[in-house]
């Protein structure tokens, strides 16, 4: 066990190398849109649901008029969030292989 996660942490070292850097570009952008999407679909899914969080947008727009396009936008903005999550770290995967082979 030991031994496995030494392999990890030096494959991840050698991943954050300079010379691994020019050879997978847009690496960190895609961890990094992956992460700030799995960040908004955790605010949609938890916080936006509460109807004191946007208390503005039901002034503006009135009370049931909001609520009818929070309850139509909302589902789709955490399936379009997860969703692109799950494609971002899949392609992360599956791009940015490491050579762990000596």
């Amino acid at each position: 066990a030991i031994s496995r996660f030494r392999n990890t942490l030096l494959s991840v070292k050698s991943a954050l190398s300079f010379e691994t850097q020019e050879e997978y570009p847009g690496r960190q952008e895609t961890v990094f849109l992956a992460l700030l999407n799995l960040s908004q679909w955790f605010i949609f899914t938890f916080e936006m649901q509460r109807s004191g969080a946007s208390r503005t947008e039901a002034e503006y727009f009135g009370d049931y008029t909001w609520v009818l396009i929070q309850r139509i936008t909302l589902p789709l903005s955490i399936f379009f969030r997860f969703h692109s999550t799950v494609v971002l770290f899949d392609a992360w995967k599956n791009n940015y292989k490491v050579n762990t082979e000596v």
